[in-house]
């Protein structure tokens, strides 16, 4: 009867633990979901307010002869903030466990290109180099949207966050099955509270 009493003991200190553990867990995931909340409803935030003031300025002077660049400038920022939708949709949809994946092959010189043509009105108007490109021609197989999001939102986070410089994008091969794609640029990063 005593021996029966400990184990009891030891299932509810075990059990006990394991909520506590699994307690732990969640705070962290809590915490972590709302960092990643405060950063993309900054980041989308202040592209909708930059939109807003472009806007108005064509309105009011609809006759500027700065018409282009405010129209690529604008092009810019809608860019800028369908990223950071996208990314807040697919944190939710992991989220949720509903992302589907659909595997799909494409070759990296392609996606260097689609990056490039992506980001060179971004990367001008900062007055940044913007070097997408791959000396390695193979092809990857994943699922190319996600993969390509993730990419590009690396990026748009290096303009983003670069005041001078450059941005670069470029592969490595670590093994025979692993290829890394780098995303480098001399800008002052991102603070660690974010």
């Amino acid at each position: 009867r005593l021996q029966a009493h400990r184990d009891e003991r030891a299932r509810h200190r075990d059990t006990a633990e394991a909520l506590r553990a699994r307690s732990r867990e969640l705070q962290e995931a809590t915490s972590s979901r709302i960092r990643i909340l405060g950063t993309v409803s900054h980041e989308i935030r202040q592209p909708v307010h930059a939109l807003g003031m472009m806007v108005e300025r064509l309105r009011i002077d609809p006759g500027t002869t700065e018409f282009r660049s405010q129209i690529s400038d604008i092009g810019a920022v809608v860019r800028s903030l369908a990223h950071s939708l996208a990314m807040l949709l697919d944190i939710s949809r992991l989220d949720a466990g509903t992302v589907n994946v659909k595997m799909g092959t494409e070759s990296v010189r392609v996606l260097m290109d689609r990056l490039r043509r992506e980001f060179a009105v971004d990367a001008r108007r900062k007055h940044l180099m913007l070097d997408c490109s791959s000396t390695l021609d193979l092809k990857i197989e994943t699922d190319i949207a996600l993969f390509y999001n993730v990419l590009a939102n690396f990026v748009s986070n290096a303009i983003r966050y670069t005041d001078q410089g450059h941005v670069k994008v470029y592969t490595s091969r670590k093994s025979e099955q692993e290829l890394w794609v780098h995303v480098a640029d001399s800008g002052r990063g991102i603070p660690d509270d974010m």
